[in-house]
């Protein structure tokens, strides 16, 4: 992860171009990239040998928001946001050739978080030169 958006986006890239990684994560700070949404969706993803089950393709919205404060050699950063913004279901773990128990269907998907929040404060000091 660098502070370029396009650094981080053409990374993510080259992952799935050369390696077919399939989950990459990309921090992405300027809201004119979300006009492509297909940048930042995750495709539906073989889950047995076969590829003849798949999971559903998804993506999820994060929003962070935060105001930082200086005072003297010390900077205040307080922040918060919300996780899953629109509460998008989604298998957020897969577990290839799943294995049934007793009589019930085998379980490929672990559920992803719901719609969740977080706060922090963050408090720097500079030394003086």
């Amino acid at each position: 992860v660098t502070n370029s958006d396009e650094t981080n986006i053409v990374a993510c890239q080259v992952a799935y171009t050369l390696f077919n990684t399939p989950t990459k994560i990309a921090r992405v700070r300027a809201p004119e990239y979300l006009e492509f949404r297909d940048l930042f969706a995750v495709d539906a993803m073989p889950i047995d040998d076969a590829n003849t089950v798949y999971s559903e393709a998804y993506q999820t919205t994060d929003l962070k928001l935060g105001v930082e404060q200086r005072l003297g050699r010390f900077s205040l950063h307080f922040f918060a946001g919300i996780n899953n913004l629109f509460d998008e279901r989604y298998a957020s773990m897969l577990q290839i050739n799943a294995s049934a128990f007793g009589n019930s269907e085998p379980r490929y998907y672990y559920p992803g978080l719901p719609r969740n929040y977080f706060t922090g404060l963050r408090l720097k000091w500079q030394k003086s030169r």
